[in-house]
């Protein structure tokens, strides 16, 4: 009987004997996918490689049948994929038939046979294991068969997907574990390990020793976290143990001690002092010193006692990174997943909780610091009061600029100056409500573009910034904090006509807050009128630098003409136009006005008595309402009535026709002079003295002009130079031309393309 029949007889034998189904092959790796056809299902088969020359000579008991067991099993091998497989079947017989010839020496003919096809059927076994694939046992191995089904391969492929994932569960549950017990490790080796250590240097050398004792200080602070996260970690490796056999659960653990993690917000406070303490101990203790160096490369092979306190706050936020790929592999039908997610939704706000008080904890040495720096007896820390920004600061007064400090609290806004200059004690200028005060405003003009402006109702401020990013940043943390600060305070309807917001808590204001509503109900004036303002806040003033004449009469300023501010407005004035009136901002006590702020807070105060018609023209009831007309704006007739005086026309610049605008070096004969030069759409270029001048000094129409640019020479910008073309030259004439140039090749550049494209496009109308 050769080994062929025996196979047959041996698989139908077992085919009616084992009631233990075959175990379900793996997908092959490698696999050669063909597309479905119309004859059968679609079929993947491995291609196998040649079989190498056998190393070691068959047995001359089965060299005759080796050849037919092979062909017959290659036959096997292209069935159904639903039909069990033969040779598994005869694989598991023949060894539990092997086990059972060695226990017993019966001689017997089916013994014999089922021996001799035993030694055949192992050497082919053998043979075709040489050749097998990397990761595979065989082609012929209990798990693996050449062909697969579409549906045979899809349970294959959810098969590996959940044991994959069950085993990158098992490996994030084992980081875990170990994470947590190197955690633990640091821990001991800062709060037990080096206090020990210190302790028996110290019996060898006295001066190892600290004051303070740099060794407890550590102790005191660590060793409660020690112990708990010791708890924690041996019950994460007790569960870890069991995960796979008995289903532990494992995140339950994290969700009972959340919330004594918060107990590590009291180091993590410390921990800038604890390293400035260790860091001084090392600079004035020597030996001390030394023996820390020793330790650190004993323990930490080499690196700083002070980068291993940092990992008290990594391992904080360490947690809801490794819940949040624990979930990830975790099925969602599992018991345990809605544990994972409530703990992981801990852990993260214990995270940002301990991070907030940080910061709060940061806040409050800021808050200290500034407590010492003040000279007089101010209460900066106060009941829910934080810090949003603080910076030294540039303020441009009327003559001069100064620096200034400013301090951004979430309720008020501190405006301080050095005690002396160049000192780091400050003193208070102004305190300023967050709740009073307006949104800063960014001026227009290109002069003063570092600039922004600061008003509330007791006082306006002009601030100047070194950058244009220092500037905006300054402006958006005080409209953030006028934000914060209308958010947390209660408001209440007062009662009028145009809904207006106003704080419960304002005893302060009350005065000047019944009079704003007062003056609305009389005159009928919105809160959006720019004239709605004037009296009532306290307005920015114009620099003197800015203007060289008045900016209501056109007056130039001399030694004997000498400048005022508006108290309404901020504008500057000369003697001939000052009127006084009550402001509200000062406690109705009179001020200095401009003609302009005279007539619309005298028509304000009047405008409910109508009864005397003719009161507002007498002077005398002004004076009696502590009104005191500009003499500039009004004259006196015979019957002592007041008759306003006409405004000029030569006030109005160029407003929205003006295309560009800046500061220009006009040449006037060998010298330079600095000129506010406005440039029209109409092809006019006007220069003013200052930016805030209302007259212009010179009117130049740029038609028939030349424009050339001339590089500057020894540093200097390069300069524009424009020349008339339709002038006759004789002999006692000069060539007229106009040279300019800004303070930067820069700018130039700028005047000079946008006045060739200026002359262009007139010229193209």
């Amino acid at each position: 009987m050769g080994a062929a029949e025996v196979l047959d007889i041996f698989v139908s034998s077992s085919r009616m004997h084992s009631s233990i189904p075959p175990p379900v092959p793996p997908k092959p790796k490698n696999l050669v996918k063909y597309s479905q056809s119309s004859v059968g299902p679609v079929r993947a088969v491995r291609p196998a490689p040649p079989p190498p020359t056998p190393s070691k000579p068959v047995r001359p008991v089965c060299t005759d049948s080796v050849p037919q067991a092979e062909s017959n099993l290659t036959n096997v091998m292209v069935r159904s994929p639903s039909a069990p497989t033969e040779f598994d079947h005869h694989t598991n017989s023949s060894k539990r038939l092997s086990l059972s010839n060695e226990s017993q020496t019966i001689f017997s003919p089916r013994r014999a046979s089922v021996s001799v096809f035993n030694d055949s059927t192992s050497e082919v076994v053998q043979n075709s294991r040489r050749y097998a694939l990397p990761g595979h046992e065989s082609y012929l191995s209990e798990r693996s068969s050449g062909v697969y089904s579409g549906s045979e391969s899809s349970d294959i492929d959810e098969f590996e997907i959940q044991e994959r994932s069950a085993d990158k569960l098992f490996r994030v549950a084992q980081e875990m574990c170990n994470t947590e017990r190197a955690y633990v490790e640091t821990l001991r080796a800062l709060s037990v390990d080096f206090p020990n250590f210190i302790r028996q240097r110290a019996l060898a050398d006295h001066r190892v020793m600290t004051q303070p004792d740099v060794a407890f200080e550590l102790s005191r602070h660590l060793d409660a976290l020690r112990k708990l996260h010791q708890e924690i970690s041996e019950q994460l490796q007790a569960r870890h143990n069991f995960l796979r056999s008995q289903k532990q659960l494992i995140t339950d653990v994290l969700l009972k001690v959340g919330h004594f993690l918060k107990m590590s917000r009291m180091f993590l406070q410390q921990k800038g002092e604890l390293s400035s303490i260790i860091l001084n101990a090392c600079r004035q203790y020597p030996e001390f010193a030394s023996a820390l160096r020793s330790f650190e490369e004993d323990r930490f092979n080499g690196l700083l006692l002070v980068h291993q306190l940092d990992c008290v706050h990594q391992r904080i936020c360490r947690y809801p990174l490794l819940l949040n790929t624990y979930l990830k592999y975790l099925p969602k039908q599992s018991d345990e997943y809605p544990i994972a997610i409530e703990a992981k939704a801990l852990l993260e706000n214990v995270a940002l909780e301990i991070e907030n008080g940080l910061v709060e904890g940061d806040n409050m040495r800021k808050m200290y610091q500034i407590q010492r720096r003040m000279q007089s007896d101010y209460e900066i820390i106060q009941p829910g009061r934080k810090l949003f920004k603080e910076g030294e600061i540039m303020k441009h007064s009327r003559k001069e600029i100064h620096p200034r400090f400013l301090l951004l609290f979430s309720d008020v806004l501190l405006y301080c100056a050095p005690v002396v200059p160049g000192s780091s004690m400050l003193r208070i200028r102004n305190e300023l409500p967050l709740y009073t005060l307006d949104d800063p405003v960014l001026p227009d003009n290109d002069a003063t573009s570092l600039e922004f402006h600061l008003r509330s109702q007791r006082r306006s401020i002009i601030l100047l910034c070194k950058t244009t990013a220092e500037r905006d940043q300054w402006v958006q943390a005080i409209r953030a904090a006028i934000d914060h600060a209308n958010g947390r305070f209660g408001y209440r309807d007062v009662g009028c006509d145009s809904m207006v917001r106003l704080p419960v808590e304002a005893s302060r204001y009350s005065i000047q807050l019944y009079f704003f509503f007062l003056s609305l109900q009389s005159s009928g004036e919105t809160a959006s009128d720019p004239l709605h303002e004037i009296g009532r806040k306290a307005p920015p003033w114009v620099p003197d630098d800015r203007v060289t004449m008045c900016q209501h009469c056109s007056s130039l300023f001399t030694t004997i003409r000498r400048r005022h501010h508006c108290r309404g407005c901020g504008k500057v004035i000369c003697r001939r136009c000052i009127g006084k009136a009550p402001l509200e901002y000062t406690d109705l006590s009179v001020e200095i006005v401009c003609p302009d702020c005279f007539d619309v807070l005298v028509a304000r105060s009047f405008a409910e008595d109508d009864s005397t018609p003719g009161r507002y023209n007498s002077v005398e009831s002004l004076k009696c309402g502590n009104f005191l007309p500009p003499r500039s704006r009004c004259v006196l007739d015979q019957s002592g009535c007041c008759q306003r005086r006409a405004l000029s026309n030569d006030q109005a610049k160029l407003g929205g026709s003006c295309i560009k605008k800046g500061y220009l070096w006009l040449q006037k004969k060998r010298d330079w002079k600095k000129h506010w030069c406005l440039l029209g759409r109409d092809a006019v270029i006007e220069f003013y003295g200052a930016s805030e001048d209302k007259v212009a000094k010179m009117t130049v129409v740029l038609l028939s002009y030349e424009i050339h640019k001339i590089v500057g020479v020894q540093g200097e910008p390069d300069v524009v130079k424009m020349t008339h073309k339709n002038q006759v030259l004789t002999s006692g004439s000069q060539l007229l031309q106009l040279l300019l140039k800004a303070n930067s090749n820069e700018a130039t550049d700028g005047w000079y393309e946008a006045i060739r494209r200026t002359l262009l496009d007139f010229e193209d109308r």
